[in-house]
């Protein structure tokens, strides 16, 4: 009966000094960070829903993005009660807009849905490649040459050129009798004049000077005809 309580309690002492003698280790934070970072991974950073100079276009509230510019940097625009200066400031949910000139204030997101837009963020990155690509592909290693300036320039101006023949964008010019010093006109020669007139216009706009030139030369020698490009009118001046 001796011999058993003693091996017990020699058992018990042994068991007590192993706990007793383990190696003590930190308390690791881990886990808690890991946790902490999928918590604030879960909630999600609100969406922007459109940007300040955007808005103002979407709202009415301007026509152009030029104009917005102009109240925009003039300290004109409020959003929630603060100036903002920033064309493009992001506006959330929630985010109230009022200008200097307007009475009510105006909701983001209501103007937002009631228009049905939609917020499309731009990859700068992205459209930066995609210029790049074009321009080598165009001009196949001629990039910033001479050569390239003066290609691309061209190209540029008979583009613009094109898109005013298409559109029909022609400047106008009309006929001033006011300024004129001829008695009489004939329906059909001031036809003819105003077809030269609108052909020079049409060599101006494409750039083409000197044949703009040659038309205003043609029309002083042969018709006394003087143009005013300025006001874009044209006249008779015989000597």
């Amino acid at each position: 009966m001796h011999l058993q309580t003693l091996l017990v309690a020699l058992l018990f002492t042994a068991s007590s000094s192993y706990v007793l003698n383990l190696p003590s280790r930190p308390f690791s934070t881990r886990a808690v960070t890991s946790l902490r970072d999928a918590q604030v991974s879960d909630i999600a950073e609100p969406s922007p829903l459109i940007d300040l100079q955007t808005f103002l276009k979407l709202a009415d509230v301007v026509e152009s993005g030029g104009q917005a510019k102009v109240i925009i940097q003039a300290g004109e625009v409020f959003v929630n009660r603060q100036v903002e200066t920033r064309r493009a400031k992001k506006l959330f949910e929630g985010d109230m807009v009022a200008v200097n000139e307007l009475d009510e204030v105006l909701n983001v997101a209501e103007y937002v849905k009631a228009k049905g837009y939609v917020y499309t963020k731009k990859d700068k990155k992205e459209k930066k490649d995609k210029v790049k690509k074009a321009v080598d592909d165009e001009f196949k290693g001629e990039f910033r040459s001479e050569e390239w300036r003066e290609a691309r320039k061209k190209k540029k101006y008979e583009k613009k050129a094109e898109k005013g023949k298409e559109k029909g964008t022609l400047r106008m010019w009309r006929f001033d009798s006011e300024r004129s010093n001829a008695t009489q006109y004939d329906e059909d020669k001031l036809a003819q004049i105003q077809a030269k007139v609108m052909e020079r216009e049409a060599y101006r706009q494409s750039r083409k000077y000197d044949e703009a030139d040659d038309v205003r030369v043609y029309l002083e020698m042969d018709y006394s005809v003087q143009v005013d490009d300025d006001s874009r009118i044209w006249y008779f001046e015989e000597s």
